[in-house]
């Protein structure tokens, strides 16, 4: 009988288990999603949100404490003393660190608030939108859907130069405020490109506008396929260290993303937004837990 070098059968038995616990593919665990409730559907989300970040005289700002420290002039606490949609609109929230491939293959940035609309609608109730808090308008952006014949619009307020807080998927803009847009006459038209059959105009203006708390500055909803109005609050005083790449991200606002949620005034706004917080909780299941930990927002839902 022929016999084996030990060795030789040693190197066998290893490359075996090698191919068992690293090439087969393991289960994964996908969680529940609800057959009612529509799909993120963001053609241009990404392009939003390209738009409307910074440049480096933004990210150079006077006044811009370095990351990590915190300016005493200016504070993301207490910011929100009204919500942006009356809470009756509201559907549901869709929590920070929504990921949603092909448009949102990373975490967003950004919060959703979906907003009602009637059983089997293809499209949502046009509701009101208010401004969260005494805040000034910087810059607006409206996105041209060239065939489809819609405009819709981001804005972009700041309380201090350090913070700045992000609506998208604005259906229309207040004429008190900011006159006319329909007419891009005035505008700088920034991109036009061409994707899936629609050509998209990206216009840009700026503004220097002050609007209280409560003070209506448009609304949202009822563009066909737009199903939640976005909001994301960007901090220079705080940055996300935690990345694999923070290289990939230098030159965005993304490291500089905060919970939207922790801006509010704690007292009967948050009592009364209880009940629409569970609602996320049964929506995206596991994925709030996803979004805690990816930006490090230290909000928790225990």
């Amino acid at each position: 009988m022929k016999k084996y070098n030990p060795i030789y059968i040693g190197c066998i038995l290893i490359a075996i288990a090698y191919l068992f616990t690293y090439c087969t593919p393991a289960e994964e665990e996908k969680a529940e999603v609800p057959v009612d409730e529509p799909e993120i559907q963001e053609e241009a989300t990404e392009k939003i949100y390209e738009e409307t970040e910074p440049t480096e005289e933004d990210l150079k700002s006077p006044g811009v404490s370095a990351p990590g420290e915190t300016s005493l002039e200016c504070t993301t606490d207490s910011l929100f003393t009204t919500s942006p949609l009356n809470l009756d609109d509201i559907a549901s929230i869709v929590a920070l660190g929504n990921m949603h491939p092909p448009s949102h293959v990373f975490p967003t940035d950004h919060i959703y608030f979906f907003i009602n609309r009637e059983e089997g609608a293809d499209r949502t109730h046009l509701v009101p939108l208010y401004s969260p808090g005494d805040l000034t308008v910087r810059v607006v952006n409206a996105f041209e859907h060239v065939n489809a014949g819609i405009t819709d619009y981001s804005v972009r307020l700041q309380p201090c130069e350090e913070i700045t807080v992000v609506f998208a998927h604005v259906t229309s803009l207040s004429e008190d405020i900011f006159g006319d847009t329909s007419d891009f006459t005035e505008w700088d038209l920034d991109s036009e490109y061409t994707t899936g059959g629609e050509t998209y105009r990206m216009w840009r203006k700026e503004y220097n506008i002050k609007v209280e708390s409560g003070q209506v500055i448009g609304a949202a909803g009822r563009n066909p396929g737009q199903w939640a109005l976005d909001l994301g609050v960007y901090d220079l005083n705080q940055i996300q260290d935690k990345v694999a790449n923070p290289e990939r991200w230098k030159q965005t606002w993304y490291l500089h993303a905060i919970d939207p949620l922790t801006c509010f005034r704690e007292g009967e706004l948050l009592e009364q937004s209880v009940p629409i917080h569970g609602r996320v909780l049964q929506i995206i299941g596991l994925q709030w837990h996803i979004s805690h930990h990816s930006l490090s927002t230290g909000y928790s839902v225990r």
